[in-house]
């Protein structure tokens, strides 16, 4: 899944991309990219500490979407799905978005919720944070 790119829909353009990666507001080679609508079958999985969004759709029986992650990469989802108590910010990091969780080392800011402003990642980890995963079906997941 990671680097894949699923299938333009109907009447919606894409702006090309290097190496099919985006970053998290959109953007691919600085070029603005309009996120396409979540798939109906994409659901979020927290993953545990240390845990990569492969590891966490995995155990459920899916596989990582990037669209989902991309879809999930903002503060009202994290909300949703996180205490997010020490707030919840613009980040760089391949294990995001993600929660800092509450026992990590001061420096890393615990119960904070980090978006990340670079390009998602279905293999990033970190030991002090826990990921919010898109998942889908392992057939859809392979094509996008």
């Amino acid at each position: 899944a990671v680097g894949g790119r699923g299938p333009q829909q109907a009447g919606q353009r894409q702006a090309p991309q290097q190496d099919g990666a985006q970053d998290g507001a959109g953007r691919a080679g600085g070029v603005e990219v309009k996120a396409l609508p979540a798939a109906s079958d994409t659901r979020a999985v927290v993953a545990r500490r240390s845990e990569s969004c492969d590891d966490a759709c995995l155990r459920e029986g899916f596989a990582c979407s990037l669209q989902g992650l991309r879809a999930l990469n903002n503060c009202e989802s994290l909300k949703a799905h996180f205490a997010c108590a020490a707030g919840c910010e613009a980040s760089e990091g391949t294990d995001q978005p993600a929660e800092v969780v509450p026992d990590a080392a001061e420096k890393w800011g615990p119960k904070r919720c980090l978006k990340t402003s670079g390009p998602v990642s279905c293999v990033g980890k970190h030991e002090a944070t826990a990921r919010l995963c898109g998942c889908e079906q392992a057939a859809a997941a392979a094509s996008g």
